[in-house]
């Protein structure tokens, strides 16, 4: 439909009517109010098909009784060849089955001959509602762009799957972990493709849980084209269609491969410990203890202590391999009087006991003075006893822990290297697993990061609103004492917030002006959508869910969208609320300007009690006299 010389629309028509005279009567009743009506007029199959490939039509509008094209045919072609366009069915007296027919075969309204005044009303109603469902689509093919670039970039393998197993979809990831395509995995049975045949009646029996709702986390083998095994981590949901009817599973599969090695390798270990177990007492104390931590710097200050001490020495260093040279990183024990200042100065691989060991990747325990490379400044330190052991990760050197006495020597057999060794061993999984850990973390943190920072994309005038509601948040957990998987959870909850916003078509999100009534109850569903769209996330905490549902809840009970009250409200959306609201009445929009942060907190300050928390409330506007909003 376009714009004619001045107020005149153009309308394309297509009749389907054996009588042209009586389409003829059709348009001209369209051009009395206003229309200019360009149009054909068919009578059978072929020739409506024919129109509607040839030239794109605003309305169709079509007779019910045209010797052999009815409109339930009519209708029938329409649905095939151009769903989109509207059709209004023109009728003699009709009954009431027949016009229930023609209205569930697809007809946009049905008109009965002579009450020709309703028919400029219904065209122009369903030439409204047809440019809606376009802007609809239109809105629904950008969110799901947006969320397939999401799931494509993904760090982890995603796949789903039907209730019999068959891949419907595979993400890059998927390919790299299996070794094959992702239109090579698609159409096959999952666990019959990727898993070794001995792992199938296992695997059956998820499948068979799967289709009763259960959702669960697991880890399996699977095997590439090439033969070789790998093991995975699968996290399985059932996947659900708007009924509530299991379809399927979403599944996320990460490779962990390297970790299972090295847990068979600790556990290796410990078989060949249990041998000599009083000699050994110690180091499986500090496998105890280092399995406790989660940090770099202690696991190395305890291997060191634990390890000096159990071979009565005087010092320990770990030194990191960086740039070509050997760098201290940690040191424990007394340091003599000059020492330090040779420490502080790199050590070259290949240049003295700890330099040799770092390119050689092999231990050495020496006399150091009787050493032929030794360096005399430390001979004249008095440095006698040195044990030198690489620390090593997937089989590379990246450290040297080094163990001295100085002034006297100690004699140091067989049995103490190896327990130096399996001390170092164990260090090296432990660091590893540290390593791990923060990896998996960092990458979690990046993927909600990058979902918070992509609907900022979506609405630019939000720009910087994640990172900083996310530091606030963290900021005003501390202030509460909160643990860290307290604050991790509400670390994510901030970063996926406002998740459920990419299901608001952008005609409201994006709207400049004050939204309606109808519009406001749309954007308030944002918060159901997030916490269903993070339903099938097995590692995602209840308190994060809680929090992108319940922060648009209100202390007095009048909030969305669970009206719930006081301390029914989780507290994680409680401290949240504060946040968003902080943050928001400080930035510029569209529809505002900034407010200043006196005003901002007087304003906060005089909702404690009805929209806030009020023992919150004063917690977080201390914390932000301290710290005021940045842009």
């Amino acid at each position: 439909m376009g714009r004619g010389d001045g107020d005149t629309t153009i309308l394309r028509v297509l009749f389907v009517a054996d009588d042209a005279g009586e389409a003829g009567l059709l348009a001209q009743q369209l051009e009395r109010t206003g229309y200019a009506v360009t149009s054909e007029c068919v009578a059978d199959a072929s020739a409506l098909r024919g129109a509607l490939t040839g030239a794109p039509w605003d309305i169709v509008l079509a007779d019910h009784q045209v010797p052999g094209l009815n409109a339930l045919d009519s209708l029938a072609v329409l649905r095939e060849v151009a769903p989109d366009t509207p059709c209004i069915v023109v009728s003699e007296a009709i009954g009431e089955e027949a016009a229930v027919g023609v209205l569930k075969a697809g007809a946009q309204d049905l008109l009965i001959k002579g009450h020709w005044a309703r028919l400029a009303p219904a065209v122009e109603r369903e030439l409204g509602e047809a440019r809606q469902r376009r802007r609809q689509r239109a809105s629904l093919e950008s969110s799901e762009l947006r969320f397939r670039t999401v799931v494509e970039s993904m760090g982890e393998g995603l796949i789903l799957t039907d209730v019999e197993e068959r891949i419907l979809y595979a993400n890059p990831r998927m390919g790299v972990l299996t070794g094959r395509s992702p239109a090579e995995l698609e159409g096959q049975v999952a666990y019959r493709l990727l898993m070794p045949e001995e792992h199938w009646a296992r695997q059956e029996e998820r499948n068979r849980r799967r289709l009763q709702g259960v959702a669960e986390e697991y880890e399996t083998e699977i095997v590439r084209p090439d033969g070789e095994r790998r093991w995975v981590r699968v996290s399985a949901a059932p996947s659900r269609d708007a009924g509530g009817t299991v379809v399927g599973t979403i599944g996320s599969i990460a490779d962990v491969t390297e970790r299972r090695s090295a847990l068979e390798r600790v556990r290796r270990l410990n078989a060949e410990l249990q041998e000599t177990a009083a000699a050994y007492h110690q180091l499986a104390n500090f496998g105890a203890r280092i399995e406790r931590l989660h940090d770099i710097d202690a696991l190395l200050d305890a291997g060191l202590e634990d390890l000096a001490r159990q071979l009565r020495l005087d010092l320990g260093v770990y030194y990191l391999i960086e740039g070509g040279a050997c760098h201290v990183a940690r040191l424990w024990g007394a340091v003599p009087d000059g020492l330090r200042a040779l420490q502080e100065q790199p050590m070259p691989v290949g240049t003295g006991l700890v330099g040799t060991v770092a390119a050689s990747g092999e231990g050495t325990l020496s006399d150091y003075p009787t050493w032929e490379g030794a360096l005399p400044e430390f001979v004249a330190l008095g440095l006698r006893t040195q044990l030198t052991l690489p620390v090593k990760r997937r089989g590379v050197t990246v450290g040297v822990i080094s163990l001295a006495a100085f002034g006297r020597k100690v004699d140091l057999d067989d049995e103490d290297r190896l327990v130096a060794e399996g001390f170092v061993k164990r260090l090296e999984n432990a660091l590893e697993r540290v390593e791990y850990i923060r990896e998996l973390t960092t990458t979690r943190e990046q993927t909600f990061r990058a979902l918070g920072v992509a609907l900022e994309y979506r609405d630019y005038e939000t720009k910087g609103h994640t990172d900083r509601v996310v530091e606030r948040a963290l900021a005003f957990g501390r202030a509460l004492g909160m643990r860290d998987g307290e604050l991790q959870a509400l670390q994510w909850g901030a970063y996926l917030h406002d998740l459920g916003k990419i299901a608001i078509p952008d005609d409201i999100l994006l709207k400049p002006g004050r939204l309606t009534a109808e519009e406001y109850a749309v954007i308030k569903n944002h918060t159901v959508y997030g916490y269903e769209m993070t339903r099938g996330i097995p590692f995602l905490p209840e308190a994060t869910r809680a929090l992108i549902r319940n922060h648009h809840e209100r202390w007095q009970g009048d909030g969305y969208p669970d009206g719930l009250a006081r301390d029914a409200i989780p507290l994680e959306a409680r401290m949240f609320s504060l946040v968003d609201v902080y943050d928001a009445l400080m930035s510029r929009r569209p529809y505002k300007r900034a407010w200043t942060h006196a005003a901002a907190v007087a304003e906060i300050g005089g909702m404690a009690g009805t929209q806030f928390d009020p023992e919150l409330t004063g917690v977080f506007l201390e914390l932000v006299e301290r710290a005021p909003h940045r842009a």
